[in-house]
């Protein structure tokens, strides 16, 4: 694998390529891919790379990793249940610009968690080097993909620095582009308000138990929400449990019963139609239409 240094003008050219108002999120992921010589996988966990019609401005296989043989050797629920709940979750709860991880297949990779307003919204990976030894043994992979894993280099600390380095620049230039700006300091009253909500959504939330923790006026937790959010409370409680609910389809095989009560639903069919009104199609449906793209 080449060895090169952090080129930042490089990057803003792939960058400045593409006009605004042309497809240019997969286009530079391509050019960029090209340059590190690696592939680079997004989860779009958010949809914050999304035209005004809500398409996606990735390519149909952008989010899945199983476009390599080794990866390709490994089952399929085994594989989501570890990238998409697993390496999400970590990235989700990381406070690091990026973290080195190593999947189940022993395979070592950069993880760059991607933040909106200081609140996880997308994962990026790249980058393929022989882990510990602990996992890759033969007899997990097909034929083809062992010759992969076996022409694996070892990884080296410094190159990883400077492909990390790109990647976690790159990723910053993309969601500013797609009008998503990260904020390098999460909104405290913000961040609080959602990681409260996510912990509450199975159990349930009241305003009264928002304001207790915020330590303020139900009146006052009203205005705050609508200020930060743009939104009545109980919009933001409904989308939080949505965009939960969404995950859980993405990454289990849970029936629709086990997943309402997660999210704080009483009923099946409520959650099946309150995920419809929100979504634009039913839960199960969902699901279908994800696992399709990841077979791909």
């Amino acid at each position: 694998m080449t060895c090169f240094a952090v080129n930042l003008p490089y990057i803003a050219i792939i960058m400045l390529k593409y006009p605004q108002n042309t497809d240019i999120t997969e286009e530079s992921i391509l050019e960029l891919e090209e340059l590190l010589g690696m592939t680079i996988t997004v989860h779009d966990l958010n949809r914050i790379f999304c035209d005004s019609e809500g398409k996606s401005l990735l390519g149909a296989r952008r989010q899945s990793h199983r476009r390599c043989p080794i990866c390709m050797s490994s089952p399929r629920d085994v594989c989501i249940r570890h990238c998409m709940d697993k390496v999400n979750a970590m990235a989700g709860s990381s406070e690091k610009a990026y973290f080195v991880h190593e999947c189940h297949m022993g395979v070592k990779e950069i993880v760059v968690p991607i933040r909106v307003k200081g609140l996880h919204a997308a994962t990026l990976f790249s980058g393929k080097w022989k882990g510990s030894g602990k996992a890759g043994r033969r007899k997990d992979f097909t034929p083809e993909g062992y010759r992969k894993y076996c022409r694996l280099a070892s990884p080296d600390s410094a190159e990883i620095r400077r492909i990390a380095g790109m990647l976690v620049i790159f990723s910053r230039g993309l969601t500013a582009w797609v009008g998503q700006e990260e904020d390098e300091v999460p909104r405290t009253r913000r961040s609080m308000i959602i990681k409260f909500i996510r912990k509450k959504i199975p159990s349930g939330m009241t305003l009264k138990d928002l304001s207790n923790h915020l330590h303020l006026s139900p009146s006052r937790t009203c205005h705050l929400v609508k200020e930060e959010f743009g939104m009545p409370l109980v919009k933001l409680l409904n989308r939080e449990r949505m965009t939960v609910a969404k995950s859980i389809l993405r990454s289990t095989d849970l029936p629709m019963s086990e997943i309402s009560g997660l999210i704080g639903i009483s009923s099946e069919y409520h959650f099946s139609r309150t995920f419809r009104r929100a979504v634009g199609t039913p839960p199960g449906k969902y699901r279908k239409n994800i696992s399709r793209t990841i077979e791909k």
